[in-house]
Order: structure tokens, then C-alpha cells, then sequence
């Protein structure tokens, strides 16, 4: 195994963990400060992670992740996880109706240790479990 395909893994555990421990700082260990987030709801950076995460985790005080797959090919790392938890906080533009969602996917590009940027985000899938 390659020093790349250890810390795309390392880094995938990291997010993981982060996820099940409800800490917004945990992006301190996964996302570059200079972070560009292809996703129309969170701002590029590693602040403007930790900003999403922390309302998340308001909104989703339940959420679990799991990581149902990850493959590492240099400095891509391709997860997918799944994420379960109940809506009851507010959250973007959803209504907090205390549904059970579930949602999957991520891809990122990692470099000196630090995912760079997003390259795959599907918002839309999440759907009621």
C-alpha cells in the first residue's frame, strides 16, 4: 500500500469518526483550509465546513455514518458511506418534521494530507428511510 492510499484511508476513518462523534472541529483532521467544496449549499474552506457540520449536527442530533465502501487510487479516495439519522432541527431550507432520512456518496482529491476538494455531491438523494 502507498503513503497516498494509507492517508486517503486514514483521512476517510478521521471524517468517519468526526461524523459519529458530532464534532464540527473534527474537519481540523480531514479538510484543507483552503478546501474547494463543489456543493452549492456550503461554502469553499475548511471554516465554512466546520459551520455546516455544526448545524448539521443540530438538525440531525442522531446522525449515524457508516462506510459501506472506499477505494483509494493516489490522491483520490472514493467513499461511500451512508448516513441515517432524524430530522429535528432547522437545516438549509428542509422542514425539521422529525423524518428519518438516509443519504449516500462522497469523492474527494486529497493532498499533503488534507482532502482539497469535493468532486461529487448529490444533495437530492436523500430520501426517508
Amino acid at each position: 500500500m502507498t503513503d497516498s492510499q494509507t492517508d486517503g484511508r486514514t483521512l476517510a476513518a478521521r471524517y468517519l469518526k468526526g461524523l459519529n462523534d458530532h464534532d464540527p472541529d473534527a474537519v481540523d483532521g480531514f479538510v484543507a483550509v483552503d478546501y474547494i467544496n463543489h456543493n452549492p449549499f456550503v461554502e469553499n474552506g475548511r471554516e465554512a465546513n466546520r459551520a455546516f457540520w455544526s448545524s448539521f449536527f443540530t438538525a440531525f442530533p442522531d446522525i449515524e455514518a457508516t462506510m459501506d465502501d472506499l477505494v483509494v487510487a493516489g490522491d483520490r479516495v472514493v467513499g461511500r458511506f451512508t448516513y441515517r439519522g432524524t430530522h429535528d432541527g432547522p437545516f438549509l431550507a428542509l422542514v425539521d418534521d422529525r423524518t428519518l432520512v438516509s443519504t449516500r456518496g462522497r469523492v474527494h482529491d486529497f493532498a499533503a494530507g488534507r482532502a482539497k476538494t469535493r468532486i461529487i455531491v448529490k444533495p437530492n438523494e436523500a430520501t426517508p428511510s
